[in-house]
């Protein structure tokens, strides 16, 4: 996994890390409404299912941008990893819990649709919290409910 370390000192962007970081720690996010009915139809013409479809539309995304992949190495150090895996959770009906796992990101989507299926094979059944281990350093964070409907959530955790 290759990682370009950031020199905080002469980064563009250091007077607003070191105030969000340090002096207003928060986040914040944005909820938009999109028009997916073109998109459903076309998975299920293909029987492709949403869930991996939108990890990948997701991943495609992140993976575009350094500001997305911009991050902590496991020395702490800041810097942008080349790529982001996404980690998400499926759920489990049977125990009404879920669990995580992640799958490697892969630009081609039949390989990394693949790569789903293969995880969901694997590691689907696994009960509690984690049931895919080893998860990399460079992964971001993915859950859906297409059961519910909404406009927004949040959830800010601070260490």
């Amino acid at each position: 996994m290759k990682f370009e370390h950031i020199d905080i000192n002469t980064w563009k962007r250091k007077e607003y890390f070191n105030h969000y970081i340090n002096t207003v720690p928060c986040t914040y996010s944005m909820t938009v409404n999109i028009d997916t009915t073109n998109f459903l139809k076309k998975l299920k013409e293909k029987g492709i299912k949403l869930y991996p479809a939108m990890i990948y539309a997701l991943s495609l995304i992140v993976n575009k941008y350094d500001e997305f992949r911009t991050s902590f190495d496991e020395e702490q150090r800041l810097g942008i990893f080349k790529k982001m895996n996404p980690s998400y959770t499926i759920f489990h009906s049977r125990s009404e819990t879920f669990s995580s796992i992640w799958t490697q990101f892969d630009e081609n989507f039949l390989t990394f649709y693949k790569g789903y299926q293969d995880d969901i094979k694997t590691y689907g059944e696994v009960s509690g919290l984690i049931a895919k281990t080893n998860m990399p350093i460079n992964n971001f964070n993915i859950s859906m409910l297409p059961w519910t409907s909404f406009t927004g959530f949040n959830l800010n955790i601070f260490k």
